[in-house]
């Protein structure tokens, strides 16, 4: 999988398209969200994080096409806040 340095915006999540491998856009606001675009274009906001053993994990924030992005910044870092403590 691709990850691209950048920041998301409105504009590029929904310009974001299916490129036929999976692919993720790193958020310039919240350290560890991603908007992961799969191969067939669905798009996914996902944190990404290491646990306590160092071992890189991705959780599911929600569906791009049912969180706007404020509302996924909002949410993944509440994911990471409960992951830290």
């Amino acid at each position: 999988m691709v990850a691209h340095m950048t920041g998301l915006t409105k504009e590029i999540v929904k310009a974001a398209a299916a490129t036929g491998r999976k692919f993720r856009l790193a958020d310039h606001k919240v350290n560890g969200l991603h908007l992961r675009v799969s191969p067939a274009g669905v798009k996914t906001y996902v944190i990404m994080y290491s646990d306590i053993a160092g071992a890189r994990r991705e959780c599911v924030v929600g569906r791009a096409d049912v969180l706007a992005l404020d509302e996924a910044r909002d949410i993944a870092r509440s994911m990471l806040g409960d992951r830290a403590r």
